[in-house]
C-alpha cells in the first residue's frame, strides 16, 4: 500500500545533517522536528521562525512502499 507522507530533510536547511524526517500530517512533522532539533543540535526551544522556516522545506505528497 502507497502511502502520502510529508518528508524533511534537515541538510535542505544547510546543516550538516543526514536526519530525515517523515510525518502523515503536518503536526506530526512538527512534533518530530522540535525533538530533533532538541536532541541532535542543542535548540532546546526552537523558535515558531525556525520551525516555520524548516516546516516551509517540508516536502508534501512523497509516497512511501
Amino acid at each position: 500500500e502507497v502511502m502520502e507522507m510529508m518528508q524533511l530533510v534537515c541538510a535542505d536547511a544547510g546543516t550538516v545533517c543526514p536526519a530525515v524526517l517523515t510525518a502523515h500530517t503536518h503536526d506530526e512533522l512538527m512534533r518530530q522536528l522540535a525533538d530533533h532539533l532538541a536532541r541532535d543540535h542543542g535548540v532546546r526551544a526552537p523558535t515558531r521562525t525556525i520551525l516555520d522556516y524548516m516546516a516551509g522545506l517540508a516536502r508534501e505528497g512523497v509516497q512511501t512502499a
